[in-house]
């Protein structure tokens, strides 16, 4: 049990009643906010232009080429034969970049003379298997994690031959990559472009889903970029998932490449639903789909752990209420849960008191730990907003354990939660506090073990409206929120990021100013910690996808 995530709209969204009107003008500034959504490239100018960039088509920073290298040579050694059965294993060359400038996995080549096998280790420890690529010549990643490791580094390389001892080369290099906090890269989408979610592919790529307008009209849209410098990777740029109005709202990657796309469209009825869809490796919509009730919202996806997802979101009851909806697919494209609802429903209340809402998910073995917020009397004599967290039994449909409901804080008595995240020490959580009437908001963030206990708490600065819209951690446990404050009577998006420890990791790193606002939705970390925050900018009366790579 513990001890001590946009939304139907924005302001529900904050899902805490006694807003303002001021803070609603706010947030109607940031257009259908709670739906934030995707596109292409361009400039905040409305346009799309981007310069041709080469890219390798994965995400991971792969090299051995940079300003100079760092290269070893044997004397007087040219063949790379292994035939001779009794020759000893000789390294010939190693070949690594340096200085290696930056996060990413930093190949190197070994040519060698009758060796078997090559093993490496960077500063005494073990590295990844190298490969033999024949003739001789193998590869293999130096894994390199951003500023955390800059300084002077050894590569130590064996090359083995059975019934000889290996031979033995140590190659030096020196990391300087930026500061944490820095900007790698910032990329705008096309005009009408919004991004709600991200996802980061086994190979560093980035996928963004959200809505791309056409014909005036928004659309639910998908694109994929390379994570080493952001260029589109698909030939048709953004792509439209569905032609009806409405946007990509969630994402859940498989293992063969494929993507559970989770939507909110709006039928021939003008009746709006969730929709979950399979997407191809390639950005296209197949044949399967799944649909959600009337009424019904997918808010978020997570992977079961064979390919299936889960879904949570909200569904208007139909009598004054809004629940908690799940559902469930396999990977097989069988659905075994569909549309279950959940309310809050304490014994001393009557049914239908509560609005719930799911805002995100992650699932844990066989459990889903679903964060969001139910609006009611908690304490019995005031309609207020508390943040949730529900665990529910992923095969069952059944809660693992009882409901666990944020407690009030002296002056902060109203909450909700908005992102959900695994750590290496727990379970990380992002949302929003509010005194009594709303009118102050700040940012929380906490980090709770692996027995339920929280470990630290974050506060962000008080604002006129504030939330910390999702949550993310790296390897090393620092962990990334996408962080939203008003700032000059408009919503501003941040990134921030706090160490395991809780402490400062890098100071925020602010969205460009945009005279319509702009809002961070969405955050994640890839592969050696290479971390980005999405969402969106509106600038001139533009609205345009925004997607940067912050240093760590």
């Amino acid at each position: 049990m513990l001890s001590s995530r946009n939304v139907l709209t924005l302001a529900a969204g904050l899902a805490l009643t006694a807003c303002p009107g001021d803070v609603g003008d706010l947030l109607d500034q940031i257009d259908d906010a709670p739906y934030l959504s995707a596109g292409s490239t361009s400039e905040p100018s409305g346009t799309s232009s981007e310069p041709e960039e080469p890219t390798t088509g994965d995400g991971i920073l792969t090299t051995t080429v940079s300003p100079t290298s760092s290269s070893t040579t044997a004397d007087d050694t040219t063949s790379t034969s292994t035939g001779d059965e009794t020759a000893p294993p000789e390294i010939i060359e190693v070949d690594m970049a340096n200085p290696v400038l930056a996060a990413g996995g930093w190949e190197f080549t070994v040519t060698t003379s009758h060796a078997t096998s090559v093993t490496a280790t960077l500063d005494g420890v073990d590295l990844e298997p190298v490969t033999d690529n024949g003739d001789g010549v193998f590869t293999g990643i130096v894994p390199i994690y951003g500023a955390a490791d800059n300084g002077n580094r050894t590569l130590h390389v064996y090359a083995h031959k059975e019934d000889h001892p290996p031979d033995y080369q140590a190659v030096p290099f020196v990391v300087t990559a930026p500061a944490p906090g820095t900007v790698g890269w910032p990329k705008y989408g096309p005009a009408g472009s919004k991004t709600e979610k991200i996802a980061i592919t086994p190979a560093g790529d980035i996928i963004e889903v959200g809505s791309l307008e056409v014909d005036a009209v928004p659309r639910p849209a998908i694109r994929k970029r390379a994570g080493i410098n952001g260029v589109e990777l698909w030939d048709e740029g953004t792509i439209v998932l569905d032609n009806r109005r409405g946007s990509a709202t969630a994402i859940a990657l498989r293992s063969d490449g494929q993507m559970w796309v989770a939507m909110r469209v709006r039928d021939d009825n003008a009746v709006w639903h969730g929709r979950i869809v399979l997407v191809s490796e390639t950005g296209k919509a197949t044949e399967f789909a799944q649909d959600s009730v009337a009424g019904s919202t997918i808010q978020a996806l997570a992977p079961d752990g064979s390919d299936g997802c889960f879904a949570v979101g909200d569904v208007d009851t139909g009598q004054g209420d809004t629940n908690v909806i799940f559902s469930r697919l396999t990977g097989d494209l069988v659905p075994t849960i569909s549309d279950q609802q959940w309310g809050h429903h304490p014994p001393e209340a009557m049914p239908h008191d509560f609005m719930d809402f799911a805002r995100d998910v992650v699932v844990r073995g066989n459990v889903a730990w679903i964060v969001g917020s139910s609006t009611g009397k908690h304490d019995l004599n005031k309609v207020q907003s508390r943040g949730i967290l529900l665990r529910i039994n992923i095969d069952t449909a059944l809660e693992d354990e009882p409901v666990w409901v944020m407690p009030p804080i002296p002056l902060w008595p109203q909450s909700a939660l908005y992102g959900i995240a695994t750590h290496a020490e727990g379970l990380v959580m992002s949302g929003n506090r509010c005194q009594e009437t709303c009118a102050t908001q700040r940012v929380e963030l906490g980090l709770y073990d692996s027995g339920g206990t929280l470990t630290w708490t974050f506060f962000g600065k008080s604002s006129q409206a504030a939330l910390g819209a999702a949550v993310a951690s790296t390897t090393r446990g620092v962990v990334l929120v996408a962080s939203n404050e008003v700032e000059n009577m408009t919503f501003r998006g941040r990134s921030l990021g706090r160490t395991a420890a809780g402490d400062l990791a890098f100071a925020d790193v602010l969205f460009p100013f945009a005279d319509g606002g702009s809002y961070a939705s969405a955050v994640a970390a890839g592969p050696y910690d290479l971390s980005y925050w999405a969402g969106q900018v509106t600038l001139n009366g533009v609205t345009q996808a925004y997607l940067v790579r912050v240093n760590q």
